[in-house]
């Protein structure tokens, strides 16, 4: 399998866990795709280009960019959520401080 098919079908798999909601898969699957995509691209052309179709690396931006922006949304869901955390906590504490 070429480099650049198997950086593909490891975005493809941490598209579909990013999906899922599954983060611990998607930071997993990071770890090897980016080795992956580094060894690819380590020489200035990279050996595996030859054979190359321009809709494989099309592909690898366009999951690239999904999972960036299912990243962005889950990093707004979870920040969303430590305010709305934080909030419930001063209720409690003022509910608490005024005798309740």
């Amino acid at each position: 399998m070429s480099r650049l098919r198997a950086a593909l079908e490891l975005s493809e798999s941490m598209y579909g866990a990013a999906r899922a909601g599954d983060w611990d898969a998607v930071a997993r699957l990071s770890v090897d795709r980016d080795l992956v995509v580094r060894r690819l691209f380590a020489d200035l052309v990279p050996r595996d280009a030859a054979g190359v179709e321009r809709s494989d690396l099309s592909r690898l931006a366009e999951l690239d960019a999904r999972l960036l922006r299912l990243t962005r949304d889950e990093c707004d869901r979870c920040g969303e959520q430590v305010v709305n955390n934080k909030t419930a906590l001063r209720a409690r504490r003022a509910y608490r401080s005024a005798g309740g």
